[in-house]
This record gives C-alpha cells, structure tokens and sequence, in this order.
C-alpha cells in the first residue's frame, strides 16, 4: 500500500504519536480520500491530502471498526470499494464508499 510518511499524510497520526501505529495508506482512485489502517484495528478516513494535525475535539478522520486485530493493509480497488487485511484475526473486509448527502 501507499506511503505513510509523507508530506500528503502528515496529518493522519494521533497526537504524540510516534508514527509506528499506521499500518498502511492508500489514496481514492478520484483523489478525494486517503484510507488508512492501524494499530487500533481501525479503518480511517480522511480528506486528501490530510496535512493538518488533528486538534483537540475537532477530529480529521472518520473511524470504522471492523477487524478484530490490528488492519495491516488498505487499499481502494475501485472509486467505491476499499479492501482491508487484518493480521491475526485471517479477515480481508470489503468496504462500499457513499455518499452522506441526504
């Protein structure tokens, strides 16, 4: 997957962070998102690029749950659809973009 230390992706770790947590990092097919997973065994989301850090209260991502161990690898396989691999709980997920707009 993509690179997680980069001036795009300087905004995609915690506060204090040490920058080992994020596993992996892929960028939308139309450019709008960067995913990640982490240590957490989350899946995030954030606008591209995501260069601000994020502030107290005021969150730059969007977190799903949905591996049971830490998320190894992301990545978009189409404009839509994000695919996960967990570690030890053996998962790939499938995950469907849409839209919040009501």
């Amino acid at each position: 997957c993509g690179v997680t230390l980069a001036w795009h992706s300087q905004g995609i770790f915690l506060k204090g962070a040490d920058g080992s947590g994020i596993h992996s990092a892929d960028q939308s097919d139309d450019g709008a998102l960067l995913a990640t997973t982490d240590e957490f065994s989350l899946v995030n989301l954030h606008r591209y690029p995501c260069v601000q850090p994020e502030q107290a209260q005021k969150p730059n991502r969007r977190s799903f749950a949905g591996h049971s161990s830490p998320a190894l690898a992301c990545r978009w396989v189409s404009a839509e659809t994000l695919v996960t691999a967990g570690g030890f709980d053996l998962c790939l997920l499938q995950w469907s973009r849409e839209s919040d707009e009501y």
